[in-house]
């Protein structure tokens, strides 16, 4: 319809109105029946054409110079690369591709390459600038990926999806299409193949069976024949071929994990400062018990989209509260998650790979009780079982002092502000040339006070403070720590440095329950 459009109302070019919008990019053609103007004869591609024009015609034009076009054509409905002829799912794929043939302008840092220097600018400021990392939508700075990340995802105003009728925006583009069909009565979206007819629900199952199935490029296991898409995606399958199992299928752990949050009573849930938030909604909840009574009153359908929104895709592994570990189905207790793996395989015909990790850090908490739920241990807090949890998962050492790590990205961290030369302020990032300038910094700058009010966000030098200004101007009660032992303790500092003495102890190991009481 464009060509014909084309033909019939535009015979003239006029240089202007083509190239006016452009901006200093490059010009998007449709080079399906491609032909000179001048003798009409059909020429195969971009280049064939600048060459006909050199050499035919005698007209100014170089042919060992690039042209900047982003040329593309279309067959029978299949959407082809104006150069190589590769196939692909859409225009967005496409242009991708297409810079693969100029590579004009290269980012040192990480070696993407862009178009034009625009578009290289605008991957500066937002992948590599030094100042932090900004939202898109509010120019907030965050010191991380996923500090931006976690304010978008909690952030309203910067939700990534807007609703094109109301202006709503969504944290997902299930979320956002949902919305369209119930609130807009729009008609629900479909991916139709042009290639063999299938009909998908979401554009990402599309894109993947289009790249496995109709695209050239393909990454392919020499050892079994299996298909992957990405090259990523192709080294972690890989795993499953190598004896000495050096790394870890991380995309399988993560479908294993998925399959047993679904079918369990494993409750995913993030960490914020001492608190436990729930995926779905991002309520709070101080005392695990409340947190798994919202769970079952709450979100008794499992949303993937959802519980596993957080954690970025195939890496982390997510937390989750298996105090009663059951499945879903028969109701039956389990004492491990790799043994609710395999009963779901088993009785219930779940895809798992039993080869191949569960991608989750279980959490037992029972009641007034920190403990492992791996090696049993007990904890005096919180914040201390999530530190213990990584010693179970060494994945990634560090080599300066042997700490271990679930994560590349913890340990880069963990690097950063522990092993480089300068001493660096994990939230305001200001550097110091020496550690007792640093410390001085921590005790007088209240933005970096370590210590933060749930309330009101306000900070504070020492945890005492904190619980003191919780008492008066939150009406919040008073924490008395009592240990197993008897001893009781005002703060958790105290209470901690006891609790270490009992550490050697196995009789108390077992029996252990810490108990938190509220005076007035």
């Amino acid at each position: 319809m464009h060509r014909q459009h084309i033909n019939d109302e535009h015979e003239t070019f006029d240089f202007k109105t083509a190239f006016d919008h452009l901006n200093n990019s490059m010009l998007r053609v449709d080079c399906t029946d491609i032909k000179c103007r001048l003798c009409f004869v059909p020429l195969g591609n971009i280049k064939a054409i600048v060459e006909h024009l050199q050499y035919t015609h005698d007209l100014d034009v170089c042919a060992e110079a690039d042209v900047e076009l982003l040329p593309n054509k279309y067959d029978g409905g299949r959407l082809l690369c104006g150069y190589c002829d590769i196939n692909f799912p859409g225009l967005r794929q496409m242009t991708k591709h297409v810079v693969d043939h100029y590579k004009a302008f290269v980012c040192e840092l990480c070696g993407k390459s862009f178009l034009t220097k625009p578009g290289l600018l605008v991957h500066m400021t937002y992948r590599h600038t030094l100042k932090g990392y900004p939202c898109v939508r509010c120019k907030q700075e965050f010191d991380t990926l996923d500090a931006r990340k976690e304010h978008v995802q909690n952030s309203k105003r910067c939700y990534e999806y807007g609703c094109r009728e109301c202006k709503t925006r969504f944290r997902t583009k299930r979320l956002r299409q949902d919305h369209l069909v119930s609130a807009h009565s729009l008609p629900v979206r479909t991916f139709p193949c042009t290639e063999c007819e299938q009909v998908f629900s979401t554009s990402n199952r599309f894109y993947v069976h289009f790249k496995l199935h109709h695209s050239k490029v393909v990454f392919e296991c020499k050892e079994c024949g299996m298909k992957c898409y990405t090259q990523t995606r192709l080294e972690d399958h890989m795993a499953s071929h190598t004896k000495d199992r050096t790394y870890k299928c991380l995309v399988q752990a993560r479908k294993n994990a998925l399959a047993v949050v679904k079918h369990t009573t494993a409750f995913p849930f993030r960490v914020r400062g001492k608190l436990m938030m729930c995926v779905y909604c991002s309520d709070t909840f101080e005392k695990p018990k409340l947190y798994r009574l919202h769970m079952n009153e709450k979100h008794t359908k499992f949303v993937a989209q959802n519980a596993f929104l957080h954690s970025k895709n195939n890496v982390n592994y997510v937390k989750v509260d298996a105090t009663d570990l059951r499945c879903r189905k028969c109701h039956l207790p389990f004492g491990t998650l790799k043994d609710a793996a395999q009963h779901i395989y088993k009785k219930h015909d779940s895809k798992v790979d039993l080869n191949a990790d569960v991608g989750l850090q279980p959490f037992c908490f029972d009641e007034d009780k920190w403990a492992c739920f791996i090696c049993k241990e007990i904890c005096s807090q919180f914040t201390t079982l999530l530190k213990h949890m990584p010693s179970h998962y060494k994945n990634y050492f560090c080599e300066v002092c042997g700490k271990s790590y679930i994560t590349v990205g913890s340990l880069k961290y963990h690097v950063t502000y522990s092993h480089s030369k300068d001493l660096v302020c994990k939230r305001c990032k200001k550097t110091f040339p020496d550690q007792k300038s640093r410390t001085l910094h921590l005790r007088t700058s209240e933005k970096c006070f370590p210590f933060v009010c749930t309330e009101c966000g306000e900070r504070f030098l020492s945890w005492t403070v904190k619980k003191i200004h919780q008492n008066v101007k939150h009406g919040m009660p008073k924490i008395k720590l009592t240990c197993p032992c008897g001893s009781s303790f005002p703060n958790r500092k105290a209470f901690t440095k006891h609790f270490k003495t009992h550490a050697n102890e196995e009789d108390f190991k077992s029996q252990a329950t810490v108990k938190q009481e509220y005076v007035e």
